[in-house]
């Protein structure tokens, strides 16, 4: 059987998300851990399957680089800024459509090659996003600008 964990603080809504998760007989295999430390997060990372984060909205996907940089697959939505983060070294799906989610899922949790070129291309992707090529870039357009 596989564990969900979520690991966000607590928002409104997730005492409803967890009562319906129950009745539905499956709260039990779902763990709320709250907000997670920086200094705790490779730990969680290096325990889990996949990353699964099929956000609406995001400012830049920093847990879908660090679950690479871990050596995790990566589910992602194909909105916001997730499939510039993550490219081609993910699954990216449709966050409005629960048949294709669930079928990534499935998908990413039951394939190895596929896993396994997931977790080559996260970290290979996830070497291309350090502070020094973020402040080489950020030169370059003060360059530019300049």
């Amino acid at each position: 059987m596989q564990h969900l964990v979520f690991a966000s603080k607590i928002e409104r809504g997730f005492d409803r998300l967890m009562g319906q998760l129950r009745r539905l007989g499956i709260g039990e295999g779902i763990t709320l851990t709250g907000f997670v430390p920086d200094q705790d997060l490779p730990i969680l990372y290096s325990g889990a399957e996949l990353l699964a984060m099929p956000s609406l909205h995001e400012g830049f996907g920093l847990p879908a680089l660090e679950a690479m940089a871990c050596g995790i697959p990566v589910l992602c939505s194909n909105v916001a800024s997730l499939p510039e983060v993550v490219g081609d070294a993910g699954r990216q799906v449709d966050p409005y459509n629960v048949e294709e989610i669930a079928h990534a899922l499935e998908t990413l949790l039951a394939d190895g090659n596929l896993r396994a070129t997931c977790i080559r291309k996260g970290l290979a992707r996830s070497g291309e996003y350090t502070w020094t090529a973020a402040a080489a870039r950020v030169l370059e357009v003060y360059r530019e600008i300049v």
